[in-house]
């Protein structure tokens, strides 16, 4: 009964909003395509607190649920407004929602029991959500690609025949299926689980993402000395933006790590960012998982303290950078330090590289030193 007096008030509020408007009202730069489950708006992160210079954000246009696949995790559209207003409660969103869209107050809700329904909503979900994650690990087909070592000409820039052969990478090059067409110039790398092909990892090729790159410091640097204007930044995002790895639309890879089958017959792991991370360090001898980003969800801390009794954790060394507001920022070591906390009943340790690197871009020598260093450090709860 709770559940359905959210879900009617709810209803009543989503099927009066026009999403693309509401967009477009907040001045969010979106891209729009067709998924399954209907027409989803693909942005950098929207919210106030992250400070997303590459797209990782989808809300879709029917229901308007929302998936930050980077950082800020999903919801709804009222959680959506609710971060975008910076509002206390969902109380004072539905308000703000019922005069923005007129809505009657014969579709009045009781808010005294309005956080007990929201609670008991969000169990229900995660709950579901777990199992039918669980359940939706079918193993899917890659796109229309070639063995990657026909194209070492390109792909030996970046990585070597033999993790190509031993990864089983595919090179993707100007595919005939309209659906493939994103993926051309990418390397395709499979993700497994369970045995099961179940995501893949599309990596840029082609220099496209090196120059977005170098285009988004313009941007940040124009926002904070005030020399770039929205105009200015939609035209360069036009011409430029290109996401370095691309997954396919709805892949699990918030529930699942890079090389987890592999990594488990072990009692301890490094973890990393990034898929060629995770590679440098295995063809080094060490066992390690990639966890695709450098925040985990509970689902994943769990997965972690189940199998794992000591952990390393390696994130980017990122340096101080300054993000949109001026404010300097180390993305990757935040990121590290908050994992260890999560991790903090296993015995685990942050290793930190020099600024400026990730695994990837260590020496064999430089790594094995820091890896040493790391365990001098054993973290510790303050309680």
């Amino acid at each position: 009964m709770k559940k359905n007096e959210y879900e009617k008030i709810y209803k009543e509020i989503i099927k009066r909003v026009d999403i693309q408007k509401v967009l477009e009202d907040y001045g969010i730069h979106y891209k729009s395509y067709m998924s399954k489950n209907g027409r989803e708006h693909l942005m950098c992160c929207p919210f106030p607190d992250h400070d997303d210079m590459t797209p990782s954000f989808s809300i879709n246009d029917k229901t308007g649920i929302y998936q930050c696949f980077s950082l800020c995790g999903g919801g709804d559209f009222i959680k959506f407004i609710k971060k975008m207003e910076g509002l206390k409660n969902i109380e004072q969103t539905i308000n703000l929602l019922k005069r923005q869209i007129g809505l009657s107050n014969s579709n009045e809700i009781n808010f005294s029991r309005v956080k007990d329904i929201i609670e008991k909503i969000k169990n229900f979900k995660e709950k579901e959500e777990e199992q039918e994650t669980e359940r939706q690990f079918n193993a899917i087909k890659l796109p229309q690609t070639y063995p990657a070592e026909k194209y070492l000409h390109i792909t030996s820039k970046r990585v070597s025949l033999k993790n190509i052969k031993k990864w089983k990478m595919r090179y993707c090059h100007n595919p005939e299926n309209k659906y493939d067409k994103k993926y051309h110039g990418r390397l395709i790398i499979p993700i497994y689980f369970e045995g099961k092909l179940i995501t893949f990892a599309a990596r840029d090729m082609i220099g496209r993402s090196d120059k977005w790159n170098e285009v988004k410091e313009r941007i940040l640097n124009g926002k904070i000395n005030g020399t770039i204007t929205k105009e200015k930044e939609l035209e360069l995002r036009n011409e430029y933006e290109f996401k370095k790895v691309l997954y396919p639309f709805g892949s699990p890879t918030h529930y699942v790590f890079f090389n987890w089958d592999n990594a488990i017959k072990n009692k301890e792991v490094i973890i990393v960012e990034g898929i060629f991370d995770a590679i440098k360090l295995i063809e080094w001898g060490y066992n390690a998982i990639a966890a695709l980003c450098c925040h985990l969800n509970d689902y994943r801390i769990g997965m972690i303290m189940n199998h794992f009794d000591k952990v390393y954790i390696c994130f980017d060394n990122d340096g101080n950078k300054l993000n949109m507001k001026g404010e300097s920022r180390n993305p990757g070591q935040e990121a590290a330090k908050k994992l260890q906390k999560q991790l903090s009943e296993l015995e685990v340790y942050n290793i930190t590289l020099p600024i400026g690197k990730d695994p990837d871009d260590c020496k064999k020598e430089e790594f094995e030193k820091c890896f040493k260093d790391s365990m001098k450090v054993k973290f510790k709860r303050l309680h």
